[in-house]
């Protein structure tokens, strides 16, 4: 065989390669259930649907049971009839009449591939023909990203946030008011007309800054003035004298608390003295005003007896009462009695002041 032959031959045999290639994937492509077993079709019906596309799988309690052949129009004049699902669904698995085709969009957006699941009914109707004419029903469902209890809360929480918000707003006024740049003297020109109306421009945290600033600024001068420097040296010196003078008379007031302390009982044993001695000098005041009075006693006995003697001579009974009647001697016998009796009373007087005397002692 020549070398034109050969060539023939191979260009004969590519071509009819080619065109059996073409004929499986169109075979393949129109029915792609011929190579994995025998699949039927099930027309889903969808208002719209998104995250879906030819050849997302189609699944039922989490297993694979087919996949979308193709999307399309309900009807293509009527766009708003909806849109139809053609899925080819593996001839093993029955569906009921009443399943449902639901398309969950995925957490990134509405622009991510979705899951297409077929949703089983709690009591299941029949069964859909498997003669590529069964119909269902199709729904859209987003995905959870938080369980509604969790989304409640975090509602509730904006919603305290807003609130916040709104409160802290004249909050964040007077802030800006106590913050913002303010001049001491425009505040100084205000304060000083109090009876004109406020200029808005209260002292604030801008103008307390800047008057310690300004304090501080006239401290530094003052501090640093060389005659103040001296001054202040010169004091300091001589607060150390003072201090070397204070350690001193720290030094000699130790002494005092000892000398104090025998002063003190020096005082208590005087005190005990004196005590004793007061107390000797009432007793002999107190044994003074008992012999005085006892004395008393014994001459107003003796003034009595004078009393009735004198009555009875002044009767003129007895002897004496004869003798007494001379008026002369009788007088004189009056007289004595007499001096007798005031006697006793400056007796009686000189007794009562030794006792006061004896109490002050005391």
């Amino acid at each position: 065989m020549d070398e034109t032959k050969r060539s023939f031959l191979v260009g004969v045999f590519m071509i009819v390669a080619l065109i059996a290639l073409g004929v499986l994937v169109i075979i393949f492509g129109e029915n792609p259930g011929v190579l994995g077993g025998k699949r039927y079709r099930v027309t889903a019906h969808f208002d719209s649907i998104v995250g879906a596309s030819q050849g997302t799988r189609v699944l039922m309690r989490g297993i694979t049971i087919g996949e979308i052949e193709k999307l399309k129009l309900t009807d293509p004049n009527q766009p708003s009839m909806g849109v139809d699902a053609i899925l080819r669904i593996e001839n093993e698995f029955t569906l009921p009449t009443n399943a449902v085709a639901q398309v969950e969009t995925s957490l990134i957006g509405l622009t991510g591939q979705g899951m297409f699941t077929i949703l089983l009914p709690d009591e299941p109707k029949g069964e859909l023909p498997k003669d590529d004419n069964a119909k269902i029903t199709g729904k859209m469902v987003s995905a959870d990203l938080l369980p509604e209890s969790t989304m409640q809360i975090v509602t509730e929480a904006l919603e305290r946030i807003s609130e916040l918000a709104t409160a802290l707003i004249p909050v964040s006024k007077n802030l800006n008011l106590l913050l913002e740049q303010r001049p001491t003297a425009q505040v100084d020109s205000a304060s000083s007309q109090p009876t004109q109306p406020s200029d808005g421009l209260p002292p604030n945290v801008s103008t307390a800054v800047q008057r310690l600033d300004m304090t501080l600024k006239n401290f530094n001068d003052v501090i640093g003035d060389p005659t103040v420097k001296d001054n202040l040296r010169d004091f300091i010196n001589n607060l150390a004298v003072a201090g070397a003078d204070l350690k001193q008379i720290v030094a000699d007031l130790k002494p005092l608390p000892a000398q104090a302390r025998t002063f003190v009982e020096t005082g208590n044993r005087m005190l005990e003295n004196l005590d004793k001695t007061v107390g000797n000098v009432d007793i002999r005041v107190n044994e003074f005003a008992k012999a005085g009075k006892g004395i008393a006693g014994q001459l107003e006995s003796v003034l009595e007896n004078v009393n009735q003697i004198t009555q009875t001579i002044a009767d003129g009974k007895g002897t004496a009462g004869r003798l007494v009647k001379d008026e002369k001697l009788y007088e004189a016998l009056l007289n004595t009695v007499e001096q007798l009796k005031e006697t006793i009373k400056e007796f009686k007087v000189l007794i009562t002041k030794l006792q006061a005397e004896g109490l002050r002692l005391l």
